[in-house]
């Protein structure tokens, strides 16, 4: 099958390769959180959630790591989280944060050097801060694209 050795017919007779399942590795996390706290506000209590708690966080990794190339693709994504209290019949400002998606490519080149690309928030997405249905502020992080050359001694 896909996940065991795959054997090629040559001229001087089988050629084995390492199995893909030995070089990829898959990674998934996921964790959801109730917070909840009790505040007054002149005549008004509230219960809402921790500020700056996320109500989740998933995280998602794919990983390869060849003989000469590592390549990793990571994807994470966080829930709407508390980020002002609103006063008096004023909701409450969330921050919804985008989902992310991050590449990082490694070329081993040999003799201690190795050449990396690195892509950072690949997806772009603008984080939006809303009261109730109305978006109060944004603001767009960027993407962030890097490539380095490395040597290691050895």
């Amino acid at each position: 099958g896909l996940w065991n050795l795959i054997r090629f017919q040559s001229q001087s007779g089988d050629f084995t390769h390492p199995s893909l399942a030995d070089r990829l590795t898959f990674s998934f996390n996921y964790s959801r959180v109730e917070s909840e706290t009790t505040t007054q506000d002149g005549g008004f209590v509230r219960t809402r959630p921790l500020t700056g708690q996320a109500t989740y966080s998933a995280n998602l990794g794919l990983f390869y790591n060849g003989d000469r190339h590592g390549i990793s693709l990571l994807w994470r994504d966080f829930g709407p989280r508390l980020s002002g209290l609103g006063l008096g019949t004023l909701e409450d400002v969330y921050e919804n944060p985008p989902a992310q998606l991050d590449f990082t490519w490694r070329w081993y080149l040999g003799r201690g050097f190795t050449v990396r690309f690195v892509g950072q928030n690949l997806l772009d997405r603008t984080v939006l801060y809303t009261q109730g249905d109305v978006v109060v502020r944004s603001w767009d992080p960027g993407r962030e694209l890097s490539l380095a050359l490395g040597w290691t001694l050895r």
